[in-house]
Formats: structure tokens, sequence, C-alpha cells
């Protein structure tokens, strides 16, 4: 991600020579800093959308990024989606940079932007996404729930992890994905690596992680407990094979203390 005119576009090598995909060009504040918001910043605008254009022509599928977004009005919004129209960008993602963005705002926010592209500018082509904070504990929920109203694309971090209250958890985005909608992202690999380079599952204090995955595979919630209170040196994958052999099982919804540990004994 880059801010608009703080990098140089020399900076980029054309795609095909680096291992960057994707480009997210931030236009941080739609006022500019210290200018009211009621004032939309047209020149950091086109700026942006001129240095989008550059990413473009070296290849690069790029992003929108509009911070501040409950800060934005439905004019300011028409404005913006108009020059941005006339693009070639692949997404417009809408940032809850306060996490001060709620469900009922994510139900008229996305279908507004949508109706805009698709209706009003007659572009099929850019997708919308949406980028949650979990200041209230909510930004999974609130990254999930946009994509009922027509986001295609949502950003998590591992364990949430991110500045001040973090964002979306990735590995709960992953398990909400792939069992409601049909995906198969790679969950053992994001757990080892949070687990590893993060926060160590035993330290965490925002959240247990051991319940998410008691609840990813329907298993009885006192399985968890024990893990948690009786098994503190299980690691992060013994305690996932744990849940998922006894799942397979069928043994998952009702607590059987024995069955847990012939499968903790490996027996």
């Amino acid at each position: 991600m880059v801010t608009i005119n703080e990098f140089d576009i020399n900076d980029f090598v054309i795609k095909e020579k680096s291992k960057i995909s994707l480009v997210r060009v931030l236009m941080a504040y739609h006022g500019g800093k210290n200018i009211n918001d009621d004032i939309l910043d047209i020149k950091q605008l086109n700026d942006g959308i001129n240095q989008c254009n550059q990413l473009i022509e070296k290849g690069y599928d790029v992003s929108f990024n509009l911070g501040r977004i409950d800060k934005v009005s439905k004019n300011q919004l028409y404005e913006i989606c108009n020059l941005l129209s006339k693009t070639k960008i692949k997404y417009f993602t809408m940032a809850d940079t306060y996490g001060s963005v709620d469900l009922n705002y994510i139900e008229t926010l996305i279908p507004y932007v949508n109706d805009l592209f698709k209706n009003v500018f007659q572009n099929n082509i850019i997708k919308i996404g949406f980028h949650a904070h979990d200041n209230c504990s909510n930004a999974t929920s609130k990254a999930l729930y946009s994509l009922k109203f027509g986001t295609t694309i949502i950003d998590g971090c591992i364990l949430g992890f991110g500045r001040g209250s973090g964002n979306a958890k990735t590995e709960l985005l992953i398990m909400d994905l792939n069992k409601n909608y049909n995906k198969t992202y790679d969950l053992i690999n994001v757990l080892i690596h949070g687990d590893k380079y993060i926060i160590n599952y035993k330290d965490s204090t925002s959240y247990n992680i051991i319940y998410a995955l008691s609840a990813y595979m329907g298993c009885h919630v006192s399985y968890a407990i024990d893990i948690i209170e009786k098994y503190d040196k299980m690691n992060i994958i013994d305690i996932y094979n744990i849940f998922k052999q006894m799942k397979e099982l069928n043994k998952h919804m009702f607590y059987d203390d024995k069955l847990f540990l012939k499968i903790y004994n490996k027996e």
C-alpha cells in the first residue's frame, strides 16, 4: 500500500519483474490533512488517479483505498466514484479507519457504491472492497457482513494483528469463507504462522483461537475448556487435528472425556 503523493513511481519495477501483484493507493484524508471534511480535495483525488494509472501501465492490479469512509458524504462518494469509474482500477476499497462503521451503515453504504458504479456510471469492472478495524471487537463480523451486500474483496490480518485495535482476523475469515462460500483457503498454515511468528496461542489475551477452532469443527465446548485448562503443552496443530478427528468420528457434539484422552494419547 502506498499513500497518494508520498511515493515515487520509479520505485516500482514492471509487474513482470516484481513479486507484487496488487498495489493499494491510499487517500487517507478526503479533505486533505487539517482541512474541513466537507471539502473534497479534488487535486489530491486526481493525483491519486494519475498514480493509479501509472501503476496500471506497469502491469499492476490497483485498488483505490479511501480512508475514514464514515466521514465521507454521499455527495462526495458520488463525485469520487464518478472520477474512478473512468479509470481501469480493479478495486475501490473503503476503510473503516476509526472502527466506527457499524452493520447498519454497511447495509446502506455498499449497495449505494455498487449502484453508482454499475448503474449510474455504467462501470461493471470495478469491484468493491472493505477494510474493517476492530475498535468495537467486530471487525471480522463487519468484513463478512459486507460480502452479503456486494463486496468482493475483504481484508484481514493473522490474529487481527495491526495498528491500535487491529483488524479483522484472517483465520476467522478463512473459517467462514471455507464453510459458507465453498472456498479452500489454507487455514493450517495461517494458524502455524500466527502461532510461531506473531503470538503463541497460549500468550494471546485478545481472544482464544482454541474456542474458535472448536466452533469451526462444531465441537462441544468442554473439549476446548479441557485443552485450555489441562493440556497447555499441546501445539496448535495437535489441537486442530484433535478437533478434526473428533468430527470425523462423529463424536464432536457430545462430551466424552475418555475418547478425548484416547485421541490425545494417540491410542
